[in-house]
């Protein structure tokens, strides 16, 4: 009975551990957040409503403050964000911070006043956010340019959510099944009807297992994804503008 009752615990906190994984995933992607390692980031955020944006007098206003001494007001910069993959702006601070604790906030400024669209389904503007500098923290993904950052989070993220939590999911599932298929074996004997049980069980159990497995193997070939943006991003670089309605580009390749 000990046995039993410890396996069903373990079942029980993978399957919690699942619920709040999920919900994290939630929110939209947005940079910087918890702690970074450059003292002048970029500030990117996801607006899928951006194309309101066309032929409207409308820019974009960031503000910093300083957390833990009083919410000390910095500074604030108002923009035209540069726009990447359709559905994210980004905005590079002109300054470089030194190593603290900060809170920002981005409001959609239209004609002069702010107001409060949305940027994310639900989600309004202004965009609240803290993050912390420690130079100390060796990232290379802090490092990236807008348009590898990007793709970087955006990859993440949705491998997280298709297969890190599929992972989470079969896993815990297949658990539960083995628990309970182990409760029947050893415990509860109740003839021919816990034979079928835990028959069922161990056999739920070996397939959450084996699309665990599977998923497992797609989380990590998306690792792969993402270690290449890395290796790449450090020999190319790629700049550009815009002139008279045209696109002007050149990328420099280092070796």
């Amino acid at each position: 009975m000990r046995r039993a009752n410890i396996i069903c615990v373990i079942a029980s906190l993978f399957l919690m551990t699942g619920a709040a994984f999920s919900q994290s995933l939630i929110e939209p992607i947005q940079f910087p957040v918890a702690a970074i390692g450059v003292n002048r980031p970029y500030f990117i955020w996801q607006d899928i409503y951006n194309t309101r944006d066309k032929n409207t007098d409308v820019r974009y206003r960031l503000t910093l403050y300083r957390i833990n001494k009083e919410d000390i007001k910095l500074n604030s910069y108002t923009f035209y964000p540069e726009l990447y993959y359709n559905f994210f702006y980004s905005f590079r601070l002109p300054e470089t911070l030194k190593d603290d604790s900060y809170r920002y906030s981005i409001e959609r400024i239209l004609s002069g006043k702010p107001v409060e669209s949305r940027h994310y389904y639900y989600l309004k503007y202004p965009i609240v956010q803290e993050f912390a500098i420690n130079s100390k923290i060796e990232s290379d993904v802090d490092r990236l340019e807008p348009e590898y950052l990007i793709k970087y989070l955006y990859i993440d993220r949705n491998n997280t959510l298709r297969n890190g939590y599929n992972v989470l999911f079969f896993s815990s599932s297949g658990l539960a099944s083995f628990a309970i298929g182990m409760l029947f074996y050893n415990v509860i004997n109740l003839g021919t009807i816990s034979t079928i049980i835990y028959t069922v069980c161990f056999i739920s159990s070996g397939v959450g297992f084996s699309a665990a497995g599977y998923y497992g193997y797609r989380y990590m070939e998306k690792r792969g994804e993402l270690r290449r943006i890395l290796e790449i991003s450090k020999g190319v670089s790629i700049n550009g503008g815009i002139e008279d309605k045209k696109v002007n580009a050149e990328v420099e390749l280092s070796f």
